[in-house]
């Protein structure tokens, strides 16, 4: 879902700029006025879905980071129940913010273990 609406949002955005580019302000505010101000409410809408979509999403990859001091990394089973959690949430949100946003998280879990293991 975020990623068509952070496409759409882009696409409004560069619509809304090219027309502000090579239409006088006059004209917008004129005999363009409600195409106009119609066009500035659909991106000010999909603004606020993405905004809300992302901030979802954050939620959620939060709550699996709200795990970490519980998780016991040294052991197998540890490691699988972050991969679990990471699998759920990635179920439940299947786009590319989500996606990047787990595999981060995993990557600082993984390097940090790795950097535990020197200092032991």
């Amino acid at each position: 879902m975020t990623d068509k609406l952070f496409w759409e949002v882009q696409r409004l955005a560069a619509r809304k700029r090219r027309n502000e580019e090579r239409i006088p302000r006059e004209d917008l505010e004129g005999k363009y006025r409600k195409s106009y101000e119609k066009l500035c409410l659909d991106l000010k809408e999909a603004q606020g879905q993405l905004r809300a979509a992302y901030t979802e999403r954050i939620r959620e990859v939060s709550s699996v980071v709200a795990e970490l001091p519980y998780i016991d990394f040294s052991q197998d089973a540890g490691k699988a129940r972050l991969m679990e959690r990471c699998a759920d949430v990635r179920e439940k949100y299947p786009d590319l913010f989500t996606k990047k946003l787990l595999i981060a998280v995993q990557d600082t879990v993984k390097a940090l273990c790795e950097e535990g293991e020197s200092h032991e």
